[in-house]
C-alpha cells in the first residue's frame, strides 16, 4: 500500500534528521588500550615521531551522566553489520519507545562501532553529549611514551613542558626487542 510506505519513508526521514542532530552535538574521544602496538604507532604518531599518552580516567568522565552530559565509555565492537545485529536483538520491551530515544541508541551503536578491518587498534571509545574539549587536569596522564624515532630536541620539549606544567607522569621510550617487530618499553629517567 503506498500511503503505509509514505508513512514509513516520513517516520524514516524523522530518524535520520534525529541522528543527524545528535551527531552534530556529540563529542567522541578515541584511544587505543595498547601503546605497543607497531601499526598505531606508524599511523597515528608520524612513524614513531610521536609520544602516546596513557590516562587514568576519573569516573566523571567515563560514566554516564545526565549533569555532565557524558553518556559513558566502552570498547570499541568491531562487527560487519552492529546495526542489523541491534535490530534482531530488539524484543518488545527493549525497543525505545520515543523517538529521540530510538534516534540516541542508534547514534550510540554507530559511535561504538567499527569494521572489523580496524580491530587491531583495540579502541575504546568516551562519548559526551556536548562537542568539544574537556579538561582533565594533569593528574589522569598517568604515563608519556616517546617513539622509537622522536628526535633528542622534541623529546627534550615534550619533558619540559611536562615538568613546567605540573604533570607528574612517568615516562618511557619505545625500544626495539629482540624479536623481528617487537617493541618493548623502557622508563626514561629525568
Amino acid at each position: 500500500n503506498l500511503a503505509i510506505l509514505q508513512r514509513v519513508e516520513k517516520r524514516l526521514a524523522g530518524l535520520i534528521a534525529s541522528v543527524q542532530e545528535i551527531a552534530s552535538e556529540v563529542g567522541v574521544w578515541s584511544c587505543s588500550v595498547n601503546g605497543l602496538n607497531p601499526v598505531m604507532w606508524s599511523h597515528y604518531a608520524n612513524e614513531h615521531k610521536g609520544v602516546c599518552i596513557a590516562y587514568m580516567l576519573p569516573d566523571r568522565i567515563i560514566t554516564p551522566d545526565a549533569n555532565t552530559g557524558f553518556m559513558g565509555s566502552s570498547p570499541v565492537k568491531y562487527a560487519s553489520q552492529p546495526l542489523v545485529e541491534w535490530f534482531l536483538g530488539l524484543t518488545e520491551s527493549s525497543v525505545p519507545r520515543e523517538a529521540w530515544d530510538f534516534a540516541a541508541a542508534v547514534m550510540l551503536i554507530l559511535l561504538e562501532s567499527k569494521p572489523p578491518a580496524w580491530a587491531y587498534e583495540e579502541e575504546g571509545r568516551i562519548i559526551s553529549r556536548r562537542p568539544g574539549a574537556v579538561s582533565v587536569g594533569t593528574e589522569p596522564v598517568v604515563q608519556v611514551t616517546f617513539g622509537l624515532r622522536v628526535s633528542d630536541e622534541d623529546r627534550s620539549a615534550v619533558i619540559r613542558v611536562l615538568q613546567n606544567k605540573g604533570y607528574k607522569a612517568s615516562m618511557y621510550n619505545v625500544v626495539r626487542t629482540n624479536e623481528d617487530y617487537g617493541l618493548d618499553l623502557e622508563e626514561l629517567v629525568v
